[in-house]
């Protein structure tokens, strides 16, 4: 089997990245020149970089499982623009004996030349992604300072044909409704309740509300007519003043007040530090860096588990192990002193 992958990124300044359909259509004619079936896994709108691809990771499950005999892509840069991912991708198919084709070329992976060109593709992709990623900043930026939006708008703030910032009457008016509930002394889980019953949907065209949704709702400063750029950047920051408010100045301001003296009456939240925390990868949806720390005060234990277990995500990773935390990491400790690796790193 042949696993066709192609990737489009969402950066409209590169123009030159090649369409899903003419991904695809280069992996099928691969497919029928060496009698292969194919399978197509394709991730649109995503960095190379970000490491948490639905379809990259399906596509590292299929392999695990001794699915797929060999891969194509167009090039190196539609699996990964990082190093890590770049390791994960090759060490899984060389462990597998999957024959890899970045368009109509076969890659030895098992040739030490050919991995030192592929390792320095790898170089030279992750730091075209890093410019790439700069010069849509420094775009963006300038849009802002001339008033025009960028990206995805904030709940009933929208754009015109010369991308000016607009309100969108219908979505603005539960923005209000939020801003209204909370000032009645509402909580925002309650009031996500609330939303989710009327069926009410997010900005994303979610029909399920969380508390950390409202929450970013009431503190976004764009409902008082500021939009900030770059924001934690001092120095670059830019504030640009809109044409009109969904919520009056004092109001905003007054549930500032509010949400401080609700932060301030439930105290500083228990942060806890694990030694793997996002260094365990799972075997099962093929997660990278996908194992998190999570304290359970009911049991007094803590685990580590894939963040893809029973969470809305596309890749659902309902067979992972839970690991306790205080076994694992006295078992990795102990391991790293008998073999005596520790010594040989210092």
């Amino acid at each position: 089997m042949l696993a066709i992958y192609a990737r489009t990124s969402n950066s409209k300044l590169n123009k030159n990245d090649y369409s899903i359909e003419d991904q695809i259509k280069n992996g099928i004619s691969l497919a029928n020149s060496l009698g292969l079936k194919y399978e197509v896994f394709s991730d649109i709108g995503i960095s190379g970089t970000n490491p948490d691809r639905p379809q990259l990771m399906e596509l590292l499950k299929q392999i695990k499982k001794q699915k797929i005999t060999h891969v194509y892509a167009y090039d190196q840069s539609r699996i990964e623009r990082d190093l890590t991912i770049w390791a994960l991708f090759s060490g899984e198919c060389i462990n597998k004996s999957v024959e890899v084709y970045f368009g109509d070329k076969k890659i030895e992976l098992n040739d030490a030349q050919s991995m030192f060109y592929a390792n320095l593709m790898s170089l030279i992709n992750n730091l075209y992604a890093k410019i790439t990623s700069q010069k849509v900043k420094s775009a963006n930026r300038l849009k802002v300072l001339n008033g025009k939006t960028h990206g995805i708008k904030a709940l009933g703030i929208g754009r015109d044909e010369n991308n000016n910032f607009v309100e969108i009457i219908d979505e603005s008016k539960i923005v209000k409704e939020v801003f209204e509930s909370s000032l009645k002394g509402v909580g925002i889980y309650e009031i996500a309740n609330q939303l989710t019953k009327k069926g009410y949907t997010t900005k994303s065209g979610n029909t399920k509300w969380s508390g950390s949704t409202v929450d970013g709702i009431l503190k976004n400063k764009i409902y008082k007519g500021e939009f900030w750029f770059d924001r934690n950047n001092k120095e670059n920051r830019v504030c640009y003043k809109l044409s009109f408010q969904i919520i009056d100045e004092n109001l905003f301001d007054k549930i500032q007040q509010i949400r401080s003296n609700n932060s301030i009456k439930s105290g500083p939240k228990n942060k806890y530090n694990y030694l793997l925390e996002n260094k365990i990868f799972c075997s099962e949806c093929g997660g990278i860096h996908n194992y998190v720390g999570m304290h359970k005060p009911s049991s007094r234990t803590s685990i580590y588990r894939c963040k893809n277990r029973n969470h809305q995500v596309q890749i659902e990773c309902k067979e992972s192990m839970n690991l306790t935390i205080k076994k694992f990491d006295t078992f990795i400790v102990n391991l790293i002193f008998k073999s005596n690796v520790l010594e040989e790193v210092l």
